[in-house]
């Protein structure tokens, strides 16, 4: 029997990056890039789980094969974290894995892995449809987070996300508008970010959320009100502004990019993965300025985000 494939949706965040784990609302962008799972149940064989990933050229990174107590000699990070995340599905599910058949998990990403788009909050998505829990429990006994990648990876469009309610967070669909979006592009610096050092560092500043979180909510509404180019930038770079002055973290435009033209934002964990660059120059022009900083992927929005 073959479980239909599933695919859910990377993520990138466009505001309230961190503040988003204190309540604050967030727009976030659903990618077309995402992972697919595909589960192959077996009837015939000895009892067991197995599990291969590939990359987008279907190359294998991942292949394990457990019995259905989970347990396999591996000291593999990986592999050890992929069981912890099975036990716990099991465990919010016993029912779900018949122990008289054997599973074949398969998942495929389409984009590349180095990239921060969501191979982890993508699993969660597909593992919580399969063993039919809640995807947000699940989160928040694996990897922990404030649950908006997990709300990008079922949906088509943007939204504005609110985790108040970590189990039942409020999703929003928006429209923004995409009049100049031809101006916007979202770029890899080439430097993976783990966000949970992003989200230590986050906890151990001392200032004043609430009213920060009024700003950036503020910030929001500009944002979605705006109707030119120019508006959309004067926003994100006082979204930038207040983020660098409130976690003691310099501007991409004051380091990286300071001979820049355009507005340059940083996304999610600050310092790696992708940031979101405007441009309103010939695009040649914008990719040899990426390409003489070593720097070779750049997406234009339409491209991208749902």
């Amino acid at each position: 029997m073959l479980y239909p494939t599933h695919k859910a949706n990377g993520k990138l965040l466009l505001t309230a990056e961190y503040f988003v784990l204190d309540g604050a609302n967030a727009i976030a962008l659903p990618t077309k890039f995402g992972q697919s799972l595909q589960v192959e149940i077996n009837s015939q064989s000895s009892p067991f789980i197995h599990w291969i990933s590939l990359d987008a050229l279907q190359n294998s990174w991942l292949d394990i094969s457990l019995d259905l107590n989970l347990s396999a000699n591996s000291s593999d990070e990986i592999s050890c974290r992929l069981i912890d995340v099975l036990k716990v599905c099991i465990e919010l599910n016993p029912v779900k894995l018949d122990l008289t058949k054997s599973y074949v998990f398969t998942t495929q990403i389409d984009f590349d892995r180095s990239w921060g788009l969501g191979t982890s909050s993508t699993l969660i998505r597909l593992l919580a449809d399969f063993f039919e829990i809640n995807p947000y429990i699940l989160l928040e006994r694996t990897f922990g987070g404030s649950g908006y990648d997990i709300a990008c990876s079922n949906m088509h469009g943007p939204i504005v996300y609110n985790n108040r309610n970590p189990y039942n967070p409020e999703i929003v669909r928006i429209h923004l508008n995409k009049s100049y979006f031809d101006a916007v592009f979202f770029v890899y610096l080439g430097n993976k970010q783990h966000s949970r050092d992003g989200m230590k560092h986050y906890r151990s500043l001392i200032m004043d959320k609430l009213t920060i979180i009024q700003d950036i909510e503020d910030i929001n509404r500009q944002i979605l009100q705006s109707e030119k180019l120019s508006e959309f930038e004067k926003a994100i770079e006082e979204h930038e502004r207040i983020i660098s002055s409130n976690l003691q973290i310099p501007r991409l435009s004051e380091t990286l990019f300071r001979d820049y033209w355009g507005s340059v934002k940083s996304l999610g964990a600050w310092g790696g993965d992708f940031v979101l660059m405007t441009n309103d120059r010939p695009i040649d022009e914008l990719k040899q300025y990426l390409k003489n900083k070593h720097m070779n992927v750049c997406f234009p929005y339409r491209e991208i985000i749902y």
